[in-house]
């Protein structure tokens, strides 16, 4: 996915987990290096954020924050909850944290095996609106993601869509 992007000039939001920036730190400075990229948490160990207590919740927030602070020295602006997975209890504990929660509108169907490249592309080529977020996975659970995205970037292109990150649609300042 990253070479694609790369590829076609294309700025985006990686949401990365503490957990998974910690067990690799060399690929978190990567994302974090890329002038296109920007990153934001996606939690630490990746829970239903709702099922968790008051305290579990503050600490599952900050101890992704803290991992992403220690391992490049940057706090992330943004947080996506895993599976969508927020209320306004969620929005208070990432506010919080100095996070601003953010969903999206188009999930691209990517972690299902079933779902290559023609689908998904034709997928978010129907469902893309102005100002979506769309959501897809760069860990290894879109199964057919890479495939797909050169062709879902010409086909929003021809559109007349253009790209930005998810901090620049929300008009955020730039540099975190």
């Amino acid at each position: 996915m990253l070479h694609a992007l790369e590829a076609a000039r294309i700025p985006a939001t990686v949401f990365v987990g503490g957990r998974w920036a910690e067990q690799d730190p060399a690929r978190l400075r990567a994302l974090r290096a890329d002038p296109l990229l920007e990153v934001g948490s996606h939690s630490y160990r990746h829970p239903h954020l709702t099922k968790l207590s008051d305290a579990a919740l503050r600490r599952e927030l900050h101890r992704a924050v803290e991992a992403l602070v220690r391992l490049d020295g940057r706090a992330p602006a943004l947080l996506r909850a895993p599976y969508l997975d927020a209320d306004a209890r969620v929005v208070r504990a990432a506010r919080a944290e100095g996070l601003t929660l953010v969903g999206g509108d188009v999930a691209s169907g990517d972690p299902d095996p079933s779902f290559r490249k023609a689908r998904l592309t034709r997928w978010v080529l129907a469902q893309a609106r102005p100002g979506s977020i769309v959501i897809m996975h760069i860990n290894g659970h879109g199964w057919h993601t890479a495939e797909a995205l050169p062709g879902i970037i010409d086909g929003l292109r021809k559109k007349g869509f253009t790209f930005v990150t998810v901090g620049e649609l929300l008009g955020l300042p730039a540099g975190r």
